[in-house]
Formats: C-alpha cells, sequence, structure tokens
C-alpha cells in the first residue's frame, strides 16, 4: 500500500536516509512554499523521471 501511497523510490529514500528527507505529494494546481534551500530529488532512473525532476525543480 505504501508504494501507491509515496512511489517504491521515495518511500526506500525515506527509510534508509541518515539525513531528514521532505516528501511532498502535490496536485497539479498547488505551488510548493518552504523555507529550504537544498530539497533532493530522488529518481528511479526511467526516462519520466528526468521530465518530472525538471519539473520540480521549476
Amino acid at each position: 500500500m505504501s508504494r501507491c501511497l509515496l512511489g517504491s523510490v521515495t518511500e526506500k529514500v525515506v527509510r534508509l536516509a541518515s539525513i531528514p528527507v521532505l516528501t511532498v505529494r502535490m496536485q497539479p494546481d498547488e505551488q510548493l512554499a518552504v523555507p529550504y534551500g537544498n530539497i533532493p530529488i530522488p529518481t528511479d532512473g526511467s526516462a519520466g523521471t528526468s521530465h518530472a525532476a525538471e519539473h520540480s525543480v521549476s
């Protein structure tokens, strides 16, 4: 069930990270406003994640 809610890559990063990890699930019309300077964007290396990473950075 957790894979459906967060995604298998996200779940694994959150579980295994040695530092605090921020995960965000957003709707298409939402904008993220957080006071953090560096936010890691974990991906699984698939073709679609490049587009997702570019979108999340913008």
